[in-house]
């Protein structure tokens, strides 16, 4: 039970709601060691194996199968990856962007290139995100795609309309994870079709028009030419939802990029925009403890309405990139801090640089503060475990294994195996 089990839950609490694609898949196991990770990825069997990936998230490599919608998809597929012997296996709700960024060694989904654009079979599935009637409009259209979607787009023509269409793939499902990410760009109403591969090879050819002439003509023709966001937004200043939902996707992209000055300069101007900017200033907040900027997180502060859940962000963040300064800028704000996250935050720190007695009571005096919140109870229980406070440690590991409620699986699970463990230590 390493501190990165506690990251995986603060930013599972912290960030459930960030504006990303997300899907729904199962994840069945996680190793530190690559060459254990690499052995049990040769060694999984061949039904799972193909619609497996492992991504690395912190030290560890975890391996999903499957990526679903909903929940209940998502479910179904567990199911299956228990009765193969993964017990311990769970859904979990991920970005997009993970899968696009995983493993290439091992994964064995395959991402768009120029050889998928060509593929053996007869019928494709792709996604289907604009129509238009005019050969005009539809270049002008071309003209001003985003990159990130243009190098992977084409257009077809299909009667009298001109077909804007994104990747090929030879399943439905894996032809849906891209409908995701072309929807959450602002493509409210794209769909996934089922295409014959002869419309690839006649493909229209149009030549990409400067980058000068792509930025004018943005702002220009969006409200005529682009299809508007599904979700309605409240700007401060005026501003075309695909342009704000543009500069939100390189906010975000730059992000996962670990371009992280690059992205706090994205959120920055997206606050000018944006009326509701709590999501906006979470992510942040994440992003200033990233790269140690506590000056700048803390201008912010004196103006926000809610300034420990920023904090709370800011912790995680900052935990990520080891600052040593976090337990002092955190200090202040601790008295005030009634749901116990900061100083479960700064307990963390503290165990982080071995300082195992002092961290012990920083995490009692966070599980006081929310005796019924399971990751408090369970950071209390884990602490008393390690300073080998073994009784109080099972008495707090009991009320997480027999709780009733509706606790995160994982977690009791965790909670049941060691309860188990020290109940035979002699």
């Amino acid at each position: 039970m390493k501190n990165i089990l506690l990251l995986i839950l603060f930013v599972a609490l912290l960030f459930s709601s960030q504006n990303l694609s997300f899907f729904f898949t199962v994840q069945f196991a996680s190793y530190l060691s690559k060459e254990e990770a690499k052995k049990l990825f040769d060694s999984l069997p061949k039904e799972i194996k193909k619609d497996s990936y492992v991504t690395k998230y912190g030290d560890y490599y975890l391996f999903r199968y499957a990526n679903e919608d909903n929940r209940s998809l998502a479910e179904t597929q567990l199911k299956k990856i228990i009765k193969l012997g993964f017990k311990d296996a769970f859904v979990v709700e991920s970005p997009l962007w993970r899968w696009e960024k995983r493993n290439e060694i091992w994964a064995t989904n395959t991402k768009i290139t120029k050889q998928t654009l060509n593929p053996k079979p007869s019928t494709l599935y792709t996604v289907q995100f604009a129509s238009y009637k005019s050969e005009k409009e539809a270049k002008d259209f071309f003209d001003i795609l985003p990159d990130e979607i243009k190098k992977d787009s084409y257009v077809t023509k299909y009667g009298d309309y001109f077909v804007f269409r994104y990747a090929n793939e030879q399943s439905r499902e894996k032809a849906t994870l891209y409908l995701n990410k072309i929807k959450n760009i602002g493509f409210s109403d794209a769909f996934v079709v089922e295409s014959a591969s002869w419309r690839v090879e006649k493909a229209i050819n149009w030549q990409v028009e400067t980058k000068k002439k792509i930025k004018k003509q943005i702002v220009k023709k969006a409200k005529k030419t682009l299809v508007q966001a599904k979700k309605s937004l409240k700007h401060y200043k005026d501003i075309d939802p695909f342009v704000y939902n543009r500069l939100l996707y390189e906010a975000d992209k730059k992000a996962a990029q670990k371009d992280y000055a690059g992205s706090i300069r994205g959120y920055e101007e997206l606050l000018e925009y944006s009326e509701d900017k709590t999501f906006l200033l979470i992510n942040l907040f994440y992003l200033y403890g990233k790269t140690k900027t506590w000056q700048t997180a803390k201008s912010y502060l004196e103006y926000a309405q809610n300034p420990r859940e920023l904090l709370y962000a800011y912790g995680v963040g900052a935990l990520e990139s080891k600052d040593p300064n976090l337990l002092k800028e955190l200090k202040p704000w601790l008295n005030g801090d009634f749901k116990g996250y900061l100083w479960l935050i700064s307990a963390v720190f503290l165990e982080d640089n071995n300082k195992l007695q002092e961290a012990y009571l920083y995490y009692e005096e966070a599980y006081k503060r929310d005796r019924s919140d399971p990751f408090l109870i369970f950071a209390y229980a884990r602490s008393c475990d390690i300073i080998q406070k073994y009784e109080t440690a099972k008495q707090i590991y009991k009320q997480l294994a027999y709780n009733s409620g509706d606790i995160d699986k994982n977690l009791k699970d965790i909670a049941y195996r060691r309860l188990k463990e020290l109940e035979m230590k002699k």
